[in-house]
């Protein structure tokens, strides 16, 4: 009896089929920590202007002209290449005996 009981139940759940909620009923907010446009993507704009001003021929010959070399790339491999600098002339300094004042 009891497994009659349960398969009439489960006959009638299939019968009428599950109805999905209308869920949601009003439009989702998500909450971004970040505004768009805020300082990631202002470097990555900048890096991106500033490396395809480099490739350009007239600009390279203009910094060579003056000895200096462009060199473009990534935030962090110029922040590399700055502290590979200052640690260069920190051993200078040091090596030279030189005192900042």
């Amino acid at each position: 009896m009891l497994k009659l009981c349960i398969g009439l139940v489960g006959l009638v759940v299939l019968l009428t089929g599950a109805q999905a909620q209308d869920w949601p009923s009003r439009p989702l907010r998500f909450i971004v920590p970040f505004p768009a446009g805020g300082s990631t993507d202002v470097g990555v704009r900048l890096n991106t202007d500033i490396n395809n001003a480099l490739s350009a021929v007239a600009i390279r010959e203009g910094f060579l002209q003056s000895a200096q070399e462009p060199v473009g790339g990534r935030a962090d491999a110029f922040s590399q290449l700055v502290h590979r600098d200052f640690e260069t002339y920190a051993r200078l300094l040091k090596e030279l005996n030189i005192k900042v004042e």
